[in-house]
């Protein structure tokens, strides 16, 4: 049987989560952030359920402090669906971000891809980010190039949310997640960037990527939103649990 960690200060949540799991799962308690470390080191989790907002030490924290004891894959849960907490949390390797207040069927589902990863470690390195360096590197991006790690940011932000305004919502939370600067300088340099990927390109490889720009170097909307779509269905059909089942 599977064992299956609920780090969460919440009765109620705990006591929903092990009467939904606990004939699928060999299931341990902790119920605050200090005593994570001591939890996974004497259960060793196949997969773990966090709350990011335990007491003592927040999840986040609790996860730095314990990196190398972590599951492969986590699923977390939280109050706040803000940039900073998603990227934060995925850079730390959670697999998926569950906003509270949450359905049993959706933490199953979840868990199930959760598990699925964890039982094919060949997957555990791609990320939104990998994914759009990939494409960035296969179009004649270089690295180190001002504005490279902002545009391989806001390729994964939008990933997630390809509804999000470029310039309202997007640029800012670029800001955001490198921790300042000016939404009008990050546009700029993306511009800049893929003008200048533009100039040295493949022509028949940026044509398989942006038909519609034959003759003229794709404008950051356009670049950034193809991009993203790329992203989000290969990251969709990355975790897809085809071989898992809860009833296994």
């Amino acid at each position: 049987m599977r064992r299956l960690l609920i780090a969460d200060m919440s009765e109620d949540s705990v006591g929903l989560l092990v009467s939904a799991f606990h004939k699928e799962y060999e299931i341990a308690v902790c119920r605050s952030g200090d005593a994570l470390a001591d939890a996974l080191q004497t259960f060793h989790p196949d997969v773990m359920i966090l709350d990011l907002m335990m007491p003592v030490l927040d999840g986040f924290e609790a996860m730095q402090r314990s990196r190398e004891l972590l599951p492969p894959v986590i699923l977390a849960l939280s109050t706040s669906s803000a940039d900073y907490v998603i990227y934060k949390a995925m850079e730390l390797g959670v697999g998926h971000l569950l906003i509270r207040p949450f359905t049993i069927r959706s933490v199953r589902e979840h868990l199930g891809k959760m598990v699925w990863l964890a039982e094919h470690p060949e997957y555990h390195h791609v990320t939104p980010l990998s994914i759009a360096q990939r494409h960035m590197d296969t179009l004649g991006f270089v690295p180190g190039r001002e504005g490279y790690q902002q545009l391989r940011l806001a390729i994964s932000i939008l990933s997630q949310d390809l509804a999000m305004s470029m310039s309202k919502e997007l640029y800012p939370a670029v800001c955001q997640r490198v921790g300042g600067g000016d939404p009008r300088t990050v546009e700029h340099n993306i511009r800049a960037l893929i003008k200048e990927a533009w100039d040295r390109r493949d022509p028949e490889l940026w044509k398989s990527y942006l038909p519609q720009c034959l003759d003229r170097a794709p404008a950051n909307r356009e670049f950034l939103f193809r991009l993203a779509l790329l992203v989000e269905k290969e990251m969709e059909q990355q975790i897809r649990p085809k071989p898992f089942s809860h009833e296994q």
